[in-house]
């Protein structure tokens, strides 16, 4: 037998076809079903009572069905004795709760049905519905809808319920709220019948309202509501049309604009108020930026009066100590004199100088000047000049370089050899035993750029590290600055500045009492060989022979510039003349048509710019060249003047090389000079025929005299040179003949050259 028919025998026993059908639906019932005898001991189960009772069909049949009801009350009984009391077929529906084979509680909905046997008392069949988890969805939904009620309640915003015609419905708490009316008193009209909207506002809200009767939202739209204690309030409403009950109703959710409002307003006044503050700052801004351009013009107007008051005099007393040094006929001790007069004038100008810069650098006039140079030979030079310097306070400078191969960079060489130079100036000034080494590296980057690295290192006194931050910033001396009183304090500040301008950084490392490392790096480009100026400054001695004259006219109101440039150019054969004024150097260029204008720019009656531009304007005015000059040091001066028809422009004081090298490169003229340029031979005078002093000459002598003639002249030791020349004048008069008189000229420079190159080791001494 199979287990579908465990426990039907007694059921369908002496039972006819008829049962079959019976027992078939039973099986196929949705619905567990349980038969039973009087007693509710259990003769047949389907499988879904099985499942509702969790407990297989096999352990179903002979127990007792009450074992499975909770409360063990007899509601079962009563429902079979009245089914049973009745004559007709009666069928009896409750609930009653159950507990399942595995404990868990459960309620169910159930039928109890009589079941007629012949000879017997009547069988119940039970049929009945796990209700468990209808009833907690049904919980579910009631708890949902309590928290939607206190949600909807307890809204900031007013949540109501209109029909399409506008009629209200429903609301929160917050309605009445708002408007000062119940529920009650608004449900059936509508906001303009309750006297919240304003007849005006009403074409407005028919016009949202249509929208929503045809299925779209609307809002959020501004409407005033008046409360029904006439009070006032902005909201803000959206509508949007729903389905309900199958029925459109229109939700509106009205919100407070009233704080919003009010900080609109505070905000409207707050950026008037700001604007108003604004167009006052600004006001006092631009007259405060009015009085500060005013105040720049005034303070670079003294500057350049300054500058041109004070290199005035400079440029006499260099330019005449320069012509005097072309006299042959001077003592030592005169040269001597001179000497001093030249390095007190260099050193004013360089404090003058430095001001200056400073100051173009504050008022943003500072500009890059590239050029192409040899790096190589820049350090060169500075190993030249500050190992002689160093030798002097008995110190070790050591100078270590890019490479043997020249590298040729563009760049402002006039920048980093300054910043150089103020480095490796501090060094020697503040060391006072030990070493000062120079290291400048050169690397190409990625981008095809050239980075320059520079670091001057010495064994000084070191720097404070409270006295490190301030470095760098101008008229800021250290300790040991103030004590040494040496300077202005714009060294440093100066480096700062060029470096960034040149696109670099620069930083200091230093302890005191080890001594200090300044570093720095700048990019750069690679330089065309081509380009470089490899020029060697020359003494010009005349105007080559056979050519035609040249006229110059110097136009300057100092006597002794003027004189100066007289002087100068008319002992190489240049014609000249001289005005005194803007002027009268108009006058002189209409009578005297000179080839070349040295011009002043500030004179009196007529400066220097208008002069430039009436001569320009005059016939043959085009022709004429124009070398404007001006002891103001300032890149507008330079601007000024070529935009008034210059073509090149000087500043005062300006050494003699300066101005033939303009000259040369303007008039196209030729010049004999003092050095042969070619560096074969030097002659005293070459027109006098004179032993020449050749390197081959000076290579024959001792070894130890060569050392003390190199470092007279490294060190420009006047009556040092003297002396060794008087030590040669026995043994090699011709020789010493010829040094006399290169020594005598100051060719410091050209005897460096004829000397035998020498690299010693230097020590601590």
């Amino acid at each position: 037998m199979g287990e579908n028919e465990i426990g039907l025998t007694s059921w369908t026993a002496g039972a006819g076809p008829g049962w079959d059908w019976c027992r078939t639906m039973a099986d196929s019932s949705l619905a567990a079903v349980v038969v039973t005898d009087p007693a509710f001991v259990i003769s047949y189960a389907n499988e879904e009572a099985a499942r509702v009772l969790a407990c297989p069909r096999k352990r179903l049949a002979g127990r007792s069905f009450l074992e499975f009801v909770e409360d063990k009350s007899l509601p079962l009984l009563r429902y079979y004795q009245e089914c049973t009391s009745w004559d007709d077929y009666v069928s009896s529906r409750f609930e009653f709760a159950f507990v399942r084979a595995d404990g868990e509680r459960r309620l169910a909905d159930c039928t109890l049905s009589r079941l007629d046997e012949s000879g017997t008392a009547p069988s119940m069949a039970i049929q009945f519905m796990d209700l468990t988890e209808r009833q907690r969805a049904r919980e579910e939904l009631k708890s949902s809808f309590e928290i939607f009620r206190v949600i909807f309640e307890s809204a900031p915003d007013v949540i109501y319920l209109t029909d399409l015609r506008g009629n209200f419905v429903d609301g929160n708490k917050m309605a009445e709220t708002i408007t000062g009316f119940s529920k009650g008193e608004l449900v059936g009209r509508n906001f303009v019948a309750a006297g919240l909207l304003s007849g005006d506002q009403m074409p407005k809200a028919a016009v949202l309202l249509a929208k929503n009767a045809r299925g779209r939202p609307t809002g959020p739209d501004e409407f005033v509501l008046t409360r029904r204690d006439g009070s006032r309030v902005p909201v803000e409403i959206s509508a949007y049309p729903i389905k309900l009950g199958g029925k459109t109703l229109v939700l509106g959710i009205a919100r407070d604009i009233s704080v919003r409002r009010r900080a609109e307003e505070e905000q409207a006044r707050d950026r008037e108020n700001l604007e108003n503050l604004v167009r006052e700052r600004t006001a006092e801004l631009e007259e405060a930026t009015r009085h500060a351009d005013a105040a720049n013009r005034a303070k670079s107007a003294f500057l350049a009066n300054m500058s041109h008051e004070i290199r005035t005099p400079i440029n006499a007393i260099m330019g005449f100590s320069q012509l005097l040094q072309r006299d042959g006929a001077l003592s030592a001790e005169q040269r001597k004199h001179l000497s001093v007069i030249n390095r007190s004038g260099e050193h004013l100008l360089a404090i003058i100088t430095d001001i200056l810069e400073m100051s173009k650098i504050e008022a943003g006039q500072t500009i890059l000047n590239p050029v192409t140079f040899d790096l190589r030979a820049l350090v060169g030079d500075l190993e030249l000049m500050f190992g002689m310097r160093c030798d002097g306070k008995r110190l070790t400078f050591i100078a270590e370089g890019p490479g043997d191969d020249p590298l040729y960079l563009e760049g402002d060489e006039g920048k980093l050899r300054q910043v150089l130079f103020n480095l490796l100036g501090n060094a020697v000034k503040f060391t006072e035993a030990g070493r000062i080494v120079l290291r400048v590296r050169a690397s190409r980057l990625e981008d095809g750029r050239v980075e320059v690295e520079a670091e001057v290192e010495d064994t000084g006194p070191g720097i404070p590290a409270d006295e490190q931050a301030g470095l760098f910033e101008p008229f800021q001396q250290t300790q040991a600055g103030r004590r040494a009183k040496a300077g202005t304090g714009l060294g440093l500040a100066i480096c700062k500045e060029y470096v960034t301008l040149m696109g670099g950084d620069i930083s200091v490392v230093s302890r005191p009492g080890e001594g200090s490392c300044f570093k720095f790096h700048v990019p750069m480009r690679e330089g065309d060989v081509a380009a470089a100026d490899k020029a060697e400054a020359i003494r010009v001695k005349r105007l080559r022979p056979g050519r035609p004259e040249r006229r110059v006219l110097i136009a300057d109101d100092e006597d002794l510039d003027g004189a100066f440039l007289t002087k100068l150019l008319g002992e190489v054969g240049f014609q000249t003349r001289r005005a005194a004024n803007g002027k009268a150097a108009l006058e002189e260029f209409s009578a005297w048509r000179p080839h070349l204008i040295i011009l002043d720019i500030r004179m009196p009656e007529m400066n220097g710019h208008e002069a430039a531009r009436r001569i320009r304007a005059a016939e043959g005015g085009a022709d004429v060249k124009i070398i404007a000059v001006s002891a103001a040091a300032f890149a507008e001066d330079r601007k000024e003047a070529l935009e008034a028809g210059a073509d090149d422009f000087l500043t005062k004081p300006f050494r003699e090389a300066a101005i033939f090298e303009r000259i040369e490169r303007l008039l196209g003229v030729e010049y004999e000079f003092e050095t042969d340029p070619s560096g074969g031979e030097v002659r005293a005078h070459d027109a006098d025929g004179e032993a020449p002093v050749s390197a081959d000459a000076l290579a024959a002598l001792p070894r130890p005299l060569l050392k003390k003639m190199r470092k007279a002249v490294i060190q420009a030791d006047y009556d040092r040179m003297i002396g060794v020349v008087e030590g040669l004048e026995s043994r090699h008069p011709p020789l010493a003949e010829g040094l006399r008189r290169l020594v005598e000229r100051f060719e410091y420079g050209r005897l460096l050259e004829l000397l035998p190159s020498e690299t010693p080791e230097r020590s601590d001494r």
